[in-house]
């Protein structure tokens, strides 16, 4: 009985070893790849055949940089890169050689860097980026690969460094800047990526410094300028200034 249990463990061991080898995911170095330029498709530089497994890069120490994974030429699957240290730099999945997902990126803390999702190959939805302390660093929104909606940047100390609005990928709406002891640096106000309409900036201390106006990105009427203690100190002709000098 002892014999016939052991021929049988021996049995399944075999007959599983020969299944997980028969589907091993090959395994190259990229160098050893190439893409072919009319279909797109990546092959096997030595037999010409479309790749299907796992594509490395390495660094010049050796080390493995990242991996990818490939189905009849194309990226498909869950995606890994690496510091030369060995820790983890960023995650990705793609789907028929488009980047689909959350795609993540880390410092080589561990701590994680960028959040970003991705939808058949355009940025789609939330992305985030963190400070390696762990705070916010900015956090904007996406609609098939063009900015959309609100999006705001912060200081490492968390305030708020800049908020803004977009649409199609273009500036619309009121832009807010701050310094970073939380003060308004400057209110722009912007219309299908141009300035349009009031522009304040301010001095560090709050109060107001300039006043101007735009039409269709240009400067148009006269320019205020304020005192810091805020009496108006002078009015200069939008002719003697340009849009960089504000």
């Amino acid at each position: 009985m002892r014999k016939f249990y052991f021929l049988l463990i021996l049995f399944i061991f075999i007959f599983l070893g020969k299944t997980f080898l028969g589907t091993t995911e090959k395994e190259m170095n990229i160098l050893e790849l190439d893409q072919d330029e009319k279909t797109g498709l990546v092959y096997i530089k030595d037999s010409k055949k479309i790749f299907t497994g796992v594509g490395k890069t390495y660094y010049e120490s050796g080390k493995l940089e990242s991996i990818f994974r490939f189905k009849d030429g194309v990226l498909e699957g869950n995606g890994i890169g690496y510091y030369e240290s060995g820790k983890i730099s960023f995650t990705f999945n793609f789907t028929k050689g488009n980047i689909n997902g959350i795609t993540k990126s880390y410092y080589e803390s561990g701590k994680i860097r960028t959040e970003k999702k991705f939808k058949d190959g355009k940025l789609d939805g939330s992305s985030k980026g963190y400070y390696e302390n762990g705070k916010i660093a900015y956090e904007e929104n996406y609609l098939n690969g063009k900015l959309n909606g609100n999006s705001k940047f912060y200081y490492e100390n968390g305030n708020l460094k800049a908020d803004l609005f977009y649409k199609n990928d273009m500036l619309d709406g009121t832009v807010i800047e701050y310094l970073e002891d939380g003060k308004k640096t400057s209110v722009s106000n912007y219309k299908n990526g141009k300035l349009e309409g009031e522009k304040l900036s301010y001095y560090k201390n709050g109060s107001l410094y300039i006043e101007a106006n735009y039409t269709n990105d240009e400067l148009d009427g006269d320019i205020k300028v304020y005192k810091k203690n805020g009496d108006l100190d002078y009015i200069a002709p939008c002719e003697l200034l340009t849009t960089n000098t504000l």
